[in-house]
């Protein structure tokens, strides 16, 4: 094989390598995610518009998760402030911002409010929220809901300036338990750095091997080439993304474990509703 060809090649990966966990990045910025199936794909996308309009504009981050059933939850108060938590979800280092959960599965949903929301998304002006939701998800309204949902969210957060808090305790949210462990691109490794440290370091090794190669030429073995090659260091690329929905510890709880995640979600932080429709 051409050895340009090889080196075009390592390029090519070092790329890839780059823009996929861009990716992946990226889908921290999901507003609506239907995984059930309620709504039409033009309906997700004008809803996630919405969305990040409103998070541009407003400074607060309004979210939407329809989902098949609570993830083993007995209620959907845990689970909603498990996916706000596990997906890291809101605006700035506040995390300022409200979620809808819908589960299909038992007709319940759920809103939690976090942050400095709730100096305009207050328990009353949530409760008139929900009555308006209920009103149209009992009667299988889906898109009118969800769509009413961020009418009121637009009209509401114009009397809102974000804003961080300073909460009195460091009681922050603990995540404990087998599969709590933060998700791939959460784990304080840049990708951009990842991937070009990669490519340059796929580089190097094509070039040694082809300047002690120059008159015996290529070998088809691999073993040939790794014969006297030490790797010092061990670089994981992810490609796909899965969101691990964990159990979020209750704060009261003074007997958790130990050796939890602390994150930067305040216990205190969370003001919650829940229901059927």
């Amino acid at each position: 094989m051409n050895m340009k060809k090889i080196v075009l090649g390592t390029l090519c990966a070092g790329c890839a390598a780059i823009f996929l966990t861009a990716d992946i990045k990226a889908d921290s910025e999901e507003f609506v995610r239907d995984e059930y199936g309620l709504l039409s794909t033009d309906e997700v996308q004008e809803l996630n518009s919405y969305g990040a309009e409103l998070y541009e504009n407003r400074q607060c981050g309004v979210y939407l998760r329809i989902t098949n059933d609570l993830a083993g939850y007995t209620y959907a108060d845990d689970y909603v402030e498990n996916v706000y938590v596990v997906e890291e979800l809101g605006y700035g280092d506040d995390h300022s911002g409200i979620l809808l959960l819908v589960s299909m599965e038992e007709h319940d949903y759920a809103i939690t409010v976090y942050g400095s929301a709730y100096d305009v998304f207050t328990d009353p002006v949530v409760e008139d929220i929900e009555e308006e939701l209920v009103r149209y998800l009992s009667g299988g309204n889906w898109y009118r809901a969800f769509r009413t949902y961020y009418e009121e969210c637009d009209r509401i957060l114009e009397n809102y300036t974000y804003h961080e808090i300073e909460y009195d305790t460091d009681d922050f949210i603990v995540i404990d338990g087998p599969g709590s462990e933060p998700e791939p691109e959460d784990r304080g490794v840049d990708p951009l750095p990842v991937g070009i440290g990669s490519a340059v370091t796929s580089l190097m090794i094509c070039l040694g091997l082809r300047s002690k190669n120059k008159t015996t030429g290529v070998k088809h073995s691999a073993g040939s080439y790794l014969e006297n090659v030490r790797l010092t260091k061990k670089l994981d690329i992810f490609t796909h993304n899965t969101v691990s929905r964990v159990k979020v510890a209750d704060s009261s709880d003074h007997n958790r474990p130990s050796g939890g995640v602390t994150t930067s979600y305040h216990s205190s932080g969370f003001h919650t509703h829940s229901g059927k429709f």
